[in-house]
């Protein structure tokens, strides 16, 4: 029982397909115990797996597709973790600095592409995975550190002009 908990709760952390889950779901009852358990688990790893070796191209192209107009269509991105101080603190150093309305963060955690967002960010940017994730003009500048640095030399609100 407590295994079967646990198991539910790990495939809960990676959530597959509604259908995909009940299937797992029915085929764990009747089994039962250590052995479907172990089934399951195997299953879920294989399908894993294959979802990390073939990424559905149109999902990265998507993703990639949203990330370029989020930034085409804002002054400043925040690619981030809804509880990330480092963050929290961008969007304030940022708020002090420039309006509001110009500033879109996406906090990644909030989404259910946003591991597949962080993997294109790293691509895109040329391996950063770190949040915050900034872009301003459609420039990547980096995290909070360069962020704090292009403020002390003035070179932010150079950027925005």
């Amino acid at each position: 029982f407590f295994f079967e908990h646990l198991v539910m709760w790990c495939l809960s952390r990676h959530p597959p397909a509604q259908a995909r889950m009940r299937a797992i779901e029915r085929k764990l009852k009747p089994i039962g115990g250590v052995v479907g358990a172990q089934s399951l688990l195997h299953e879920w790893t294989e399908s894993q797996q294959n979802s990390l070796l073939g990424m559905n191209a149109a999902v990265t192209s998507t993703i990639a597709d949203f990330i370029q107009k989020s930034i085409a269509q804002h002054d400043i991105v925040v690619f981030a973790f809804s509880y990330c101080p480092y963050c929290k603190r961008a969007r304030e150093e940022l708020q002090r600095v420039a309006p509001e309305s110009d500033i879109l963060v996406i906090n990644m955690d909030l989404r259910t592409d946003g591991k597949d967002m962080l993997d294109a960010l790293a691509t895109m940017t040329g391996g950063q995975r770190t949040v915050p994730n900034i872009f301003v003009k459609g420039r990547h500048i980096g995290g909070l550190q360069e962020l704090d640095d292009a403020i002390k030399s003035g070179g932010f609100t150079a950027m925005l002009s």
